[in-house]
């Protein structure tokens, strides 16, 4: 059993303060808020600061109303983590690397999200068209491989349909692969996207992450960095 560090004296939204009584945990580090008889976790915390030599705030990642006053702190010396490799293929995932598709928990290498480990092996430094197989776009605005390109528009006018359509294309090559990530997209949107990839026989060469609009800030925040972690 991890060994209690602290306990909750203030709390504001997703925002809670820990005063410290034992070991002073880390930047980004997770920490676990327990229920009142100290033996079930109720939620995940991560350290994002220290308002004074004694305390810690922790963002409340889930949004998990379990935390409240008093509640016990307790170390885990680890921090987001998630999977990599060809395990996540074919599945859906939070920003927390969590299946949220129903099928079965992945069991495979995780790396930190913060892990500031770089590599440029697969940098293309001449240009290079994308073909997206969609002509009207490679024709007036082409896509070209490893620079950003920006779709604007309203909501319920076609982003999300042109980007699986792109997917399917891509995904169609067996030496490729796709990833979607949906920031506060909505629920219905997320899993038509995955139905639509299964239909078209594509899902096995896809990486699919959801922060959804139920979801707290802090989960559609760290979406991102969970992508770039597992790409």
């Amino acid at each position: 059993m991890s060994k209690p560090i602290g306990h909750v004296v203030s709390i504001k939204g997703l925002v809670c303060d820990v005063e410290l009584v034992g070991e002073r945990p880390g930047l980004r580090e997770l920490l676990e808020v327990k229920n009142e008889d100290k033996k079930k976790t109720v939620a995940k915390v991560e350290v994002i600061g220290y308002p004074s030599a004694h305390t810690v705030r922790c963002l409340n990642i889930s949004g998990n109303s379990g935390v409240c006053y008093g509640s016990v702190v307790t170390l885990t010396g680890t921090y987001i983590s998630v999977p990599v490799g060809k395990p996540v293929l074919g599945r859906v995932l939070n920003a927390l690397g969590e299946p949220i598709d129903g099928g079965k928990t992945i069991t495979a290498k995780k790396q930190s999200i913060y892990d500031s480990q770089k590599t440029f092996d697969g940098k293309i430094t001449k240009p290079e068209m994308l073909e997206t197989g969609i002509k009207v776009i490679d024709f007036f605005a082409p896509f070209v491989k490893g620079r950003k390109i920006g779709i604007i528009g309203g909501a319920g006018v076609g982003k999300t349909v042109l980007i699986m359509e792109l997917i399917h294309y891509i995904a169609r090559d067996d030496s490729k692969l796709a990833m979607f990530v949906g920031i506060g997209e909505r629920i219905r949107e997320g899993h038509e996207l995955r139905e639509t990839l299964r239909e078209h026989k594509v899902l096995g060469r896809a990486v699919v992450l959801m922060a959804q609009m139920n979801e707290t800030a802090a989960m559609r925040s760290l979406v991102g960095m969970s992508a770039a972690r597992i790409a």
